[in-house]
């Protein structure tokens, strides 16, 4: 209980009283003048950062602009691509795989390099580097994969009239897959127009062709 001075007598009385004992008068607190003090703290509150919605906003963000980015330099590089002339140009030419002379007679990739066509059927572009006989060369050519052989006595006389094109041959004989007997097959030279038959045995040049 807190003791308070009467507004009328300016007697002290309990600022519980409804009226002054000593004049009668009502008695009237005024709250902003008495030493009213509160203990409840007011704490303000604060909304709560969502930090998974901004960290996945974000994110969005960056994914959009990284589409963005890849159909742009797309639209550019086929613009470049037609505005420098299509198939024949330069531009074609950063994309395609170069091809080294085949090392050994394993390097199948590179003994297939480019083929180019003759009549019905296509060419490797390399010889295989090593001389072989001809059964092994018969083998050889079969393991570049599916439909890859020795070429027919005709096949072959096609492929030495136009050996300018590929321009990869060597001036010496290259088997055919004609046999003459057991022991014997047919080859060509392609240092001069003629063809000849030699021991199975012998150590020959070898070019393989597939039909198309």
């Amino acid at each position: 209980m807190a003791l308070i001075n009467c507004p009328e007598c300016n007697k002290q009385i309990s600022d519980k009283a409804n009226i002054c004992v000593g004049c009668g008068a009502p008695v009237v607190i005024d709250l902003h003048q008495s030493n009213f003090k509160s203990d409840a703290t007011v704490t303000e509150e604060r909304p709560i950062e969502d930090h998974t919605s901004l960290n996945t906003s974000s994110t969005l963000k960056n994914m959009r602009k990284a589409i963005y980015g890849f159909f742009f330099v797309l639209i550019i590089i086929i613009f470049g691509f037609f505005l420098a002339g299509g198939p024949s140009s330069s531009i074609t030419q950063i994309f395609e795989i170069t091809l080294t002379p085949p090392t050994n007679n394993t390097d199948y990739k590179n003994i297939i390099g480019k083929p180019f066509k003759v009549e019905y059927f296509e060419i490797a572009e390399y010889d295989f580097p090593e001389k072989m006989n001809w059964d092994n060369a018969k083998r050889a050519c079969a393991d570049l994969g599916p439909g890859w052989r020795l070429p027919t006595s005709d096949e072959l006389y096609s492929i030495y009239k136009n050996k300018d094109i590929n321009g990869h041959f060597s001036n010496d004989f290259y088997w055919s897959s004609k046999e003459k007997n057991e022991i014997d097959a047919w080859a060509r030279s392609f240092a001069r127009q003629y063809t000849n038959s030699g021991f199975k045995t012998n150590l020959t040049f070898v070019r393989a062709v597939r039909t198309i």
